[in-house]
């Protein structure tokens, strides 16, 4: 604290008054002046030839009152005075080999001499230590331990080299005073010297130095990982940046058969902190690192000063198998060794040409994994630990069993008589011994397996006989079972086709529509309408439909004749356009028929030797058979028989005489061209007949 000192001089004049009445005055003066307060000391810097100097700022003195400053040593005294207020600095004679305590006096005068004094400062006196084990040790006092306004926070610690260049090494708080170098210097003299900043000038401590050599060697290193990168088909080996500053490299080991590091490469950076290492066979491996700086060693040959190995890292090693009819790979690796005990394991898979997969995490060395059959897989097994993980090489698993088929498909399902046919085509590459034919069950929405054939020659052909064709579309899919009793899922899913017809019998349209057929392994192209009269289908289409057409009709008016049986019979054919493998199919609908039944006239009366002389019932263009038209009396008898179409009965009995004229009774009875029969019967009344 800067001490402040005020000295008053008091000066009483005593003058005699004369008494004048009942009061007197006396009279009186009073001066004052301000002692002028001595500087604080600035810095105390020392010089190249090793003495101190003193630095202040210069006094104002306004009253005039400056007689001198003085410096003073607290040991030695006094040093020096001036009579100059200008001054504002000292050279002292005393030799930086210590710290000593200075303070500043300033003499005023007004009628006699007072001083006053500053704080007491210290110069910075460095020491410098050699323990010869590559540091210097450095210790320096503080100015004062209760710094002045204007100090600095800071000391500035400078090292010298090479000669004539002063680097800035650090920069210590104000209470720190001591502070080691890590020398990163092989060999050299260095010089130190510590300053202190102030608002005005800096302090300055005296220069040491001695030889120093580097004999710190580089950090041990820290390895990240040994980890395998599929893009390169390399290992990689990472590891931390040294904390020594004069690293100059790192020196790669790799563990041979007989458990021995040897040295396989050197790569030169302190933040060189990866090397790639191509196999040429079989891991896992194992790798440790040492670092070295720029130094060498006395040994001979020289080399490097060089760390201990770092601890080392072990990759690992995946392998696995399965054998020919199992379905399972079994995936075993070696531990990877680096991390510690608390790894996880990540196992990943893809199809050969897909993308990564987590297929699950363990703490184990082994993993079963199932797959699909005929599928060929590549795994790889992650290791991870916090902040960390590292790659197994990638294993190949070929699918060792049956391979599967290199064609499998259902060629067709087309309707055959009352039954549906379904069609599976396999090649005989594949392992294949059976193919199992599922229909889909409404009812749950599942697929149900009906049947079951061995492969043969290729050409499974299934029928399912419990089908309704003409009203139900059925749903099928296959599958294909190999020697291993593997199930191999299904390529395609078909469905039947099913047509309905229906005819008007007066305009005698027919209208017949279809459901879509599904599918081909192809594309459907068109849709065949195949027409049959009388049972006898026609070898060509009666029509062709574009693949979104499912309705057609026709007149059968220029179709039927005297002959005509009273049915025509219809069905679709599903065709197939190209196909990936060049054998295009077709699939058929139900025969979908249309019965025109017989038109029968019959006439209630007839006169003979009339306008209708003959009676017999009339028909339209129809075959039929058995045809058998009678006529009866009222009590039974039978008055005519005839089993020719177009004959009837003229009103004349067997004996050649004409019937009574009355009601009689009448028998149809007929089959039409389906089989079916056709009876009819009623009342007819004869006119104009003569008695019997």
């Amino acid at each position: 604290m800067q001490l402040r000192q005020q000295i008053f001089i008091f000066i009483i004049t005593v003058v005699l008054v004369m008494f004048t009445g009942t009061t007197f005055s006396v009279a009186q003066s009073l001066g004052a002046k301000t002692v002028i307060p001595a500087p604080q000391i600035n810095c105390i810097q020392t010089d190249a030839t090793n003495n101190l100097i003193i630095n202040w700022t210069s006094a104002t003195d306004p009253d005039g009152s400056f007689v001198e400053y003085q410096v003073h040593e607290l040991a030695n005294g006094q040093l020096t005075s001036s009579n100059t207020i200008a001054t504002n600095s000292y050279a002292s004679t005393l030799s930086a080999t210590q710290a000593y305590p200075f303070f500043l006096g300033l003499v005023s005068n007004d009628n006699g001499n007072v001083t006053s004094y500053s704080d007491t400062v210290r110069n910075i006196f460095l020491e410098l230590n050699n323990p010869s084990n590559g540091t210097a040790v450095l210790n320096w006092n503080v100015p004062r331990t209760n710094p002045l306004p204007g100090f600095g926070t800071n000391y500035e610690i400078y090292r010298e080299y090479p000669v004539g260049t002063w680097t800035l090494i650090a920069t210590p708080p104000y209470t720190t005073t001591s502070y080691i170098d890590t020398i990163d210097i092989c060999s050299a003299f260095l010089n130190y010297r510590i300053e202190l900043p102030t608002t005005t000038c800096a302090f300055t401590s005296n220069i040491e130095g001695d030889d120093f050599q580097d004999d710190i060697v580089p950090d041990i290193p820290e390895l990240g990982h040994v980890s395998f990168v599929e893009a390169s088909g390399q290992y990689e080996v990472t590891w931390g940046a040294n904390s020594q500053d004069d690293t100059y490299g790192y020196v790669i080991y790799m563990q041979d058969a007989n458990g021995v590091f040897i040295e396989i490469d050197t790569v030169y950076g302190i933040n060189a902190t990866s090397y790639n290492y191509t196999p040429t066979g079989d891991g896992p491996f194992r790798f440790t690192i040492a670092a070295f700086d720029s130094c060498f060693t006395m040994a001979t040959p020289p080399t490097y000063q060089t760390s201990a190995k770092g601890s080392p890292h072990k990759s690992m090693w995946l392998t696995g198998g399965s054998s020919a009819c199992s379905q399972d790979v079994e995936l075993n690796w070696t531990a990877y060794q680096g991390f510690g005990a608390t790894i996880v394991y990540d196992v990943y898979s893809r199809v050969l040409g897909g993308a990564w997969q987590l297929e699950g995490t363990t703490d184990q060395l082994s993993y079963v994994f199932a797959r699909v059959p005929g599928t060929d897989y590549d795994f790889k097994i992650v290791a991870r630990i916090a902040g960390e993980e590292a790659t197994s090489n990638i294993h190949n698993q070929p699918w060792e069993g049956a391979s599967g088929p290199s064609v499998a498909y259902i060629s067709h399902a087309s309707v055959v008589g009352d039954e549906i046919e379904i069609v599976h085509k396999v090649s005989l590459d594949g392992g294949i011994q059976s193919v199992k034919l599922q229909r889909l069950n409404l009812l749950n929405a599942t697929y149900e397996t009906i049947d079951e054939k061995a492969v043969g020659n290729g050409v499974v052909t299934f029928y399912d006989a419990d089908v309704d064709v003409y009203d139900e579309v059925y749903e099928y899919q296959t599958v294909m079972i190999d020697s291993c009793g593997n199930e191999y899922p299904p390529i395609n899913i078909v469905q039947n086709m099913v047509l309905q017809t229906n005819i008007d019998p007066l305009s005698l349209l027919v209208e017949m529509q279809w459901t879509e057929y599904e599918e081909f392994l192809g594309t459907t192209v068109s849709y065949e309408i195949y027409r049959g009269i009388d049972g006898v289908m026609e070898d060509l289409p009666l029509t062709v439909m574009g693949a979104n057409n499912r309705f057609y009709s026709e007149s059968l008016a220029g179709v039927v004749d005297e002959d005509f049986t009273g049915q025509v019979c219809y069905y679709v054919k599903a065709k197939e356009g190209a196909n990936p493998l060049g054998d295009s199919d077709s699939s058929a609908s139900n025969i979908s028929c249309v019965i025109l039944e017989p038109l029968i006239y019959i006439p209630n009366a007839f006169s003979v030797n009339g306008a209708n002389p003959v009676f017999y019932p009339v028909t339209n263009y129809h075959q039929l058979e058995q045809y058998a038209f009678t006529i009866y009396n009222r009590y039974g008898q039978v008055l005519f028989h005839t089993e020719e179409k177009g004959e009837g009965w003229d009103g004349y009995l067997e004996n050649g005489q004409i019937a009574r004229e009355g009601v009689y009774v009448y028998r149809l009875s007929l089959r039409d061209g389906n089989g079916i029969e056709v009876l009819r019967h009623g009342h007819l009344t004869l006119l104009n007949a003569t008695d019997e």
